[in-house]
């Protein structure tokens, strides 16, 4: 196993926790809560009761990250998200 040390950004062996802020049809910026994926980086947001949100990073500045979605949300999984964001917390996201 390789030893990773600092904000382990963009480490290969970690999947991502995030809280959801600012959703949009088009993309969402989370707050990263340990790893922090790199810029070019395929996601994959996954929420219980939806299919897998799949995107692509386009920034990632100290703790935040901006995830651009594969396809426009459809606004009932944009709730989803955004609830998910204020009640529950963070989202996991794994390497798509």
């Amino acid at each position: 196993m390789n030893k990773v040390s600092g904000p382990m950004a963009g480490n290969d062996l970690a999947d991502f926790t995030g809280i959801p802020r600012h959703v949009s049809a088009e993309g969402c910026q989370f707050v990263a809560l340990g790893a922090r994926p790199v810029v070019g980086q395929v996601l994959l947001v996954l929420l219980d009761s939806t299919l897998p949100v799949a995107g692509r990073v386009r920034w990632v500045v100290e703790d935040r990250f901006a995830l651009v979605f594969d396809a426009p949300l459809a606004r009932s999984v944009r709730k989803t998200l955004e609830n998910h964001g204020r009640v529950l917390g963070a989202v996991k996201l794994v390497r798509g």
